[in-house]
């Protein structure tokens, strides 16, 4: 089985403070498998998912997806922020926010996203409140919308950051 996804001597620096959040990290993920990042607050574990998702660059080492560097945002990764009040819209019902994973990367018809979106929201206990707006819901909740909307992209790599922190 070749690497999903590697990790190579990576290291995270900021010149803010000239202090390294981590330094020399490996590690690959193969197809199909789980890894959790543990370890004390922090110690740069939402650092290191920032870069794996492409969204900050490491000051040094690599992340390669199938052998590709990954210098932003892939289609193929999905993140899972640990604020997740700041990724759910409050203007927008649950399925509305859900789309929004689904809405600019599908061909699919409005009916058809729309029954995938509630597939979803089934899978993670919210099929009953698809008409809700978030100040309606408890935080757990909210964070379970935006994990219904990650999924609904039917991402091949799902990083999250502390997704269960609320509930």
């Amino acid at each position: 089985m070749t690497d999903t996804l590697l990790i190579d001597s990576l290291e995270k620096r900021f010149t803010s403070h000239g202090r390294a959040a981590f330094r020399d990290i490996s590690f690959s993920v193969g197809q199909g498998e789980f890894v959790a990042l543990i370890g004390p607050s922090g110690c740069g574990k939402s650092t290191l998912l920032h870069i794996m998702a492409g969204l900050s660059q490491p000051t040094a080492g690599t992340v390669r997806l199938n052998g590709e560097p990954i210098a932003g945002p892939r289609s193929e990764m999905m993140f899972v922020f640990q604020q997740y009040t700041k990724a759910i819209f409050p203007w927008k019902t649950v399925l509305d926010n859900v789309l929004l994973g689904v809405k600019y990367h599908s061909g699919a018809s409005r009916q058809e996203m729309e029954k995938h979106c509630l597939e979803q929201l089934d899978l993670v206990g919210l099929g009953r409140y698809p008409n809700y707006y978030p100040y309606q819901l408890s935080g757990g909740m909210q964070q379970r919308v935006a994990i219904a909307r990650a999924l609904a992209r039917r991402p091949k790599i799902l990083l999250m950051d502390e997704p269960f922190s609320a509930l």
